[in-house]
Formats: structure tokens, C-alpha cells, sequence
């Protein structure tokens, strides 16, 4: 029995098929590598660098043409397609050219980084210094403004009473003015007014006569006389008449030198009250230069202010331009190699042909070199010993 089960289970062993290894399988598939046509991928190389081409040179469309000219053989190519090909030429060109051209941008900016940091680190610290002057400048006005402050609200409290007084002296020269003025219209009247009792004629009376009876120094019978004599045209009044008419003329005469008087009078008045005032003018005076100075002071600091930012942004933008330029350095370096594969590319796709490549020419075997053939030996003489 035991020799049966052995049996049996070797024959069993051997008819069933061994189990794979699923790792196994796996790593070999990743081992196969797919092969890539090297035409379709020259194809490709020197389409993605005619993308990048300028836009003046209608990349996208070339591209398009391209994909079907460049897999051809000379002896398959027409006319258009030779003209398709140019146009790749002439893109592929551009690109160069873009790409030296950024290049020497670059390198520019490189090379003149120390020039540029030079004259912006000079424009800073000039910048620099005039802002301390200018911060100098600005404490010493807004100290003196300080100053100025205190004086004219000190001289202001003072002459208070002053102005107010000023004010009202102002105000008795105005009235007086005009009273004096009132007069000498009256006195024009007088004389041109009454020849005809007209409604003109009659409010001049009536004014003249209300101011006589407000006048101090008339009598009141005058007023009253006033009122009749001036009703009258000048044809119509009796010598008693006329002579009050005169002497209303006369009155009013002195009434005016008077108020000339009295005027006079108010004007000394107002000049003795602003002499006394004057240490108030003065204060504000100085009040609103000093205003003046240090709005200026302050305008100039801000202006410096301004420049040390500018100054400080610009060395910063030559740092970042630096740097800038040096990352940009190493990606057109990698641009260009980019453009020199695809550009190898299309010369091998160019050079394509169907024709088989010439036979070489035999090449002439070397002369035979003779051997040098050894000298004889020389033969000894036999003698008779040796032939014994």
C-alpha cells in the first residue's frame, strides 16, 4: 500500500503542470521596453521646437504640413513638400535667433550687474544722506512751530479785549462815514434840488428836515422852519426865506466839517488801538511763516522718504533681475542644446533616401614585404681525419 500511495502521487506530480510565479511575470513584462520608431521620433523633436518658434513665423501651421513632409524620403517628396521643409529651415532659424538674442540679454544684464549695483548703492546713500538732513530739517521747524504756537495763543489771550475793541472803534468809523456822507448829499441838494416841487424835491426836504431835528446843535425851530421854506420853489421864497434856506446851507456846512473831524479823531483812535496790538500781529505774523516753514520742511521729508524707497527698490530690482538672469542663463543653455538635437534631427530627416548606400571602394592590399633569405653557411674544408 505504501509503495502505491508513493506511486500514485509521483505520477500525479509529474502530470500536473507547475504553478508560475506572479512576481516573476511582472518583472518581465517590465523588462520589455516599447520600441519607438526613431523617424517618428525625430519627427516629433524638431515639431516641438518649431512650436516654440516666433509667432511671426506661423508655428502652428508648419507644424501641421510638417508632420506629413518630414517622415519622407528624398525620392518621395514633391515640390511641396521641398517647400514645407524650408519653412521648417526658416522656423528652426528663428528660434535660434530668439534664443541668442534672449541669451545676449542675458549675458548683458549679468555683465553689468556690478556697474548697475555700483550707481544704484550711490544714488541710495546720496538719497540717504539728504533724508537725515531733511529729518534734521523737519524737528528743528516743527520745534519752532512749537514755539510760534504758544507765542500767538499767549498774545492772543492778551489782546482779546483789544480786538474786540478795534472792532467796535471800526464799526463808529463806518457810521461816521456815511454820515458825513449823508450830510454832503443833503448840501447837493440844497443847491440843485428845489428849483421845481417835484416828488424828488420833496423827499430831499423831508430828509434834510429829519435831520434837523435830530442834530444836536440845530434849533428846533429851524426844523420847523425847514419844513416850509424847503416845500417851496426857489422863485416863490421871501428874503426871510431865503435867509433860512442860507442858513440851513450852513448849517449843514458845519455839520460836515464836524463829522470830518470826528473822523479824523476815530482814525487816531484805531491806530493807537492797533499799536497796541502789534506784539499780536507780530505773533501771528511769525505764526504763519513758521506754519509755512514747516509745511515745507515736511513736504521735503516726505520727499526724501520717497527717494530712499525708490533708491532701496531699485537695488532691489537689480538683485532680482540678477538673479533672474542667471536662472534664465541655465534654461536657454538647456534651449539651445534642445535646438541642436532638433536641429540634428532634421538635417538627418533631410538626408534620408530610399537609395541604397553606395558601396565603399575596395581598399588595395599592402605590397608583400619579401623575407631576407638567411646566408649559406660556409662550408669547412673535410680533412683527412674527419674522413676516417
Amino acid at each position: 500500500k505504501g509503495f502505491l500511495r508513493r506511486h500514485t502521487s509521483a505520477r500525479r506530480s509529474l502530470s500536473m503542470p507547475a504553478k508560475r510565479n506572479a512576481s516573476s511575470s511582472a518583472a518581465s513584462k517590465a523588462k520589455v521596453r516599447k520600441v519607438v520608431d526613431p523617424v517618428v521620433a525625430a519627427v516629433e523633436e524638431v515639431c516641438k521646437m518649431v512650436e516654440k518658434a516666433p509667432a511671426t513665423m506661423s508655428p502652428n501651421l508648419v507644424v501641421l504640413t510638417a508632420r506629413k513632409a518630414l517622415p519622407l524620403v528624398k525620392e518621395d517628396r514633391t515640390w511641396m513638400h521641398s517647400q514645407v521643409l524650408d519653412w521648417v529651415r526658416q522656423a528652426l532659424a528663428a528660434r535660434k535667433a530668439a534664443i541668442e538674442a534672449e541669451q545676449k540679454e542675458v549675458q548683458g544684464t549679468i555683465a553689468d550687474v556690478d556697474l548697475k549695483r555700483a550707481a544704484a548703492a550711490k544714488v541710495m546713500e546720496s538719497a540717504k544722506a539728504v533724508l537725515e538732513t531733511k529729518t534734521a530739517a523737519n524737528t528743528a521747524a516743527t520745534e519752532v512751530l512749537s514755539t510760534a504756537t504758544a507765542k500767538a495763543k499767549e498774545e492772543a489771550s492778551k489782546v482779546k479785549p483789544i480786538v474786540k475793541q478795534k472792532n467796535a472803534a471800526d464799526t463808529d468809523l463806518k457810521n461816521m462815514e456815511e454820515h458825513l456822507a449823508n450830510i454832503r448829499s443833503m448840501k447837493e441838494s440844497l443847491a440843485t434840488a428845489f428849483h421845481e416841487c417835484d416828488k424828488n424835491s420833496k423827499q430831499a426836504a423831508d430828509k434834510i428836515v429829519s435831520f434837523l431835528k435830530k442834530a444836536p446843535a440845530a434849533d428846533a425851530s429851524l426844523s420847523v422852519s425847514a419844513a416850509g421854506v424847503l416845500a417851496k420853489k426857489a422863485a416863490d421864497l421871501s428874503q426871510f426865506e431865503v435867509m433860512t434856506r442860507d442858513y440851513i446851507g450852513k448849517f449843514l456846512d458845519s455839520s460836515a466839517a464836524q463829522a470830518e473831524k470826528d473822523i479824523s479823531e476815530q482814525k487816531t483812535k484805531i491806530a493807537t488801538i492797533c499799536e497796541s496790538m502789534a506784539d499780536n500781529v507780530s505773533a501771528q505774523k511769525a505764526l504763519e511763516e513758521t506754519t509755512a516753514a514747516s509745511e515745507k520742511a515736511k513736504g521735503e521729508l516726505k520727499d526724501a522718504q520717497t527717494a530712499v524707497r525708490e533708491s532701496t527698490d531699485k537695488c532691489d530690482q537689480i538683485e532680482r533681475d540678477f538673479i533672474s538672469a542667471e536662472a534664465n542663463r541655465e534654461v536657454l543653455v538647456f534651449d539651445m542644446e534642445m535646438f541642436n538635437a532638433a536641429n540634428a534631427a532634421f538635417d538627418t530627416l533631410l538626408a534620408r533616401s530610399s537609395a541604397p548606400p553606395p558601396e565603399p571602394e575596395p581598399v588595395a592590399a599592402p605590397p608583400a614585404v619579401l623575407a631576407a633569405t638567411p646566408a649559406a653557411e660556409a662550408s669547412l674544408p673535410v680533412s683527412a681525419t674527419d674522413v676516417i
